[in-house]
């Protein structure tokens, strides 16, 4: 029976190691790139389709109303309101201006890079698992989901980490978003020198734990240890409770 007993343990353990070295690897059971373009689209695809909803929606005074309306009272919660309403007021003007450059939805992607771009699928993937999970509950919740989307975040990670991701994100904000507000400029590339570095940090400290992302999205179960200070807490009141409840009544009176 013991021999029996340990073989067994020896098996769940080298399962379990296997697993893990398998994750580490990147060698999770997983789809094509292919497969998974040809299933679910690519971010082109969207991207292609959110300009073209949002040249038609700029088209429609009363769309145009009710956008400038909502960013009206925005602006009251930015410490440059006076400015923000300002821009706000003249919206129309400047979407005007941009419509043209929005006549060819697959070179506008292209420019901002959406198109046949991989290492933004990545991202996109963790996006659409998330979002494939509210389609059928239990077939979800399952290993191979939780290592596919541990393994996209893993690589996630890594893209994140490189100095060359990191450059090429400021450089792309700078040039695309901070040349187009005139004299906010300067303001706009001082904003981003110093959010990036702690939103890459933040970025890389919320994928380090892969399996711990992957739950909070709801892809993975949580892993409630004993000591959980929660799970710890809601012990010890049980506890407390029963012992009372098993005192007879001429006790709790005392």
């Amino acid at each position: 029976m013991k021999t029996v007993l340990f073989f067994f343990l020896l098996v769940v353990a080298s399962a379990t190691a296997y697993k893990q070295a398998l994750l580490t690897k990147n060698r999770t059971p997983k789809e094509s790139f292919t497969s998974y373009m040809a299933k679910y689209g690519s971010a082109c695809d969207e991207c292609q389709l959110l300009v073209k909803r949002f040249t038609e929606a700029a088209k429609d005074p009363a769309k145009m109303a009710t956008l400038k309306a909502l960013l009206s009272v925005l602006c009251h919660e930015t410490s440059y309101e006076e400015e923000c309403k300002v821009f706000v007021s003249r919206l129309d003007l400047f979407i005007e201006r941009l419509l043209p450059y929005l006549s060819d939805p697959v070179a506008v992607c292209k420019k901002f890079h959406m198109c046949e771009n991989k290492n933004l699928e990545q991202f996109r993937k963790v996006a659409m698992l998330y979002a494939r999970k509210y389609t059928t509950q239990e077939e979800y919740e399952n290993d191979l989901v939780c290592e596919e989307c541990q393994f996209a975040a893993n690589e996630l990670r890594e893209l994140v980490d490189q100095k060359s991701t990191q450059d090429d994100i400021r450089h792309f904000l700078s040039d695309n978003i901070c040349a187009r507000l005139g004299r906010y400029r300067g303001s706009c590339d001082i904003v981003v020198e110093q959010f990036l570095p702690e939103f890459f940090e933040e970025l890389h400290h919320v994928l380090e734990n892969q399996k711990e992302f992957c739950a909070d999205l709801g892809l993975c179960k949580h892993s409630m240890p004993l000591n959980f200070p929660l799970t710890a807490a809601k012990k010890k009141v049980s506890s407390k409770m029963l012992e009372s409840w098993s005192k007879p009544p001429s006790s709790l009176l005392l």
